[in-house]
């Protein structure tokens, strides 16, 4: 990548401008070995979750919430965020992030598969920000 490349995107991700809870949710996940999405990843989940006037959004891989936390700017007041970690300290660390952001009643946090009640209900976009070996397990978790 050229030199030019790797200035623009710096640009682009210091740009977008975080919260105070994002920053804090950041620094938890980075402590955790949990690597949050960059901003510019969030701003874009963010305005997708506008996009579509989504009221339920299910979020595979909370890591520390700085995913979710992007997720829920883009949703209206009386939407919900289900969120699923299997990693009981991301969990803990990502409910801190929605409390401090005062976004907790509007999430949902789950450790165990919830596939046959995510088939019951429309949800209009899910985030699997696990990477491509998490998904597959969670492919092969929900046969």
């Amino acid at each position: 990548m050229s030199g030019q490349k790797v200035a623009s995107w710096a640009y682009a991700e210091d740009f977008v401008g975080e919260t105070v809870a994002l920053d804090a949710a950041r620094a938890r996940g980075e402590q955790l070995g949990a690597t949050p999405v960059l901003a510019g990843t969030g701003a874009a989940l963010r305005m997708l979750a506008a996009a579509c006037h989504a009221k339920t959004i299910v979020e595979i891989g909370s890591g520390a919430g700085v995913s979710g936390l992007w997720i829920l700017e883009g949703m209206p007041a009386d939407g919900v965020l289900t969120t699923i970690e299997i990693q009981p300290e991301h969990g803990r660390a990502a409910k801190q992030a929605f409390a401090q952001a005062a976004e907790l009643e509007q999430v949902r946090s789950q450790v165990e598969t919830l596939t046959q009640e995510l088939a019951q209900k429309n949800a209009q976009l899910a985030d699997l920000s696990s990477g491509a070996e998490g998904a597959d397990a969670q492919q092969a978790s929900a046969r």
